[in-house]
């Protein structure tokens, strides 16, 4: 269940398509991947006190769920450096939630005499994410796009089948100004909403 560093990996490994589309400086792409990584500082201990109530399950499919909106909102909404730094803070609380959810797994889940195999392998999951990220993404930014990138990753996370046919729509600059995309994107984009 670490889907919530997907985000975070995509953007970093595709910092320069997104910087020049967006008209954003290394700085604030570094101040977007903060946000995801300050926000998952403040929001992990309270998730994790919440994630005992309801159990793993619904805590990390809601992390999961949450990770795959900020891919679709990547592919198909963030238009400036606001959008792009609320996304990015939003999917710092998705990591939170995915890495409560897959702690309390193995906490519970697990034999005690194989909780730290577990929690190694769960270790191994980000530099892997990014490394698929950079693979992948790359693969696929570089003939095609970043918000192609991201429409495919959002494709290819099963949480968020239904968000991809969204995204596919709106991920080409053409298909940016049709009215879908365009009132879409400027209902997350407006100033103050």
């Amino acid at each position: 269940m670490n889907a919530g560093y997907l985000p975070v990996a995509l953007l970093g490994t595709l910092a320069v398509q997104p910087e020049a589309a967006l008209v954003m400086t290394p700085v604030d792409i570094g101040l977007a991947i903060a946000a995801y990584w300050a926000t998952n500082a403040v929001a992990a201990p309270i998730v994790g006190h919440r994630a005992d109530q309801p159990g793993w399950a619904p805590t990390g499919a809601l992390g999961a769920a949450m990770s795959g909106l900020i891919l679709f909102l990547l592919a198909a909404v963030v238009g400036s450096k606001p959008t792009l730094m609320l996304a990015m803070a939003i999917a710092g609380v998705g990591l939170a939630l995915c890495s409560q959810s897959s702690n309390l797994t193995i906490a519970r889940e697990v034999p005690w005499s194989r909780q730290g195999r577990a929690f190694g392998m769960k270790q191994t999951a980000p530099p892997i994410i990014a490394m698929a990220s950079g693979l992948i993404g790359t693969g696929i930014a570089v003939p095609f796009g970043w918000r192609w990138a991201a429409r495919e990753m959002t494709r290819r996370t099963s949480h968020t089948k239904p968000l991809h046919h969204i995204a596919s729509s709106c991920s080409s600059p053409q298909a940016l100004d049709a009215p879908r995309c365009r009132s879409l994107s400027s209902a997350v984009s407006r100033p103050g909403g």
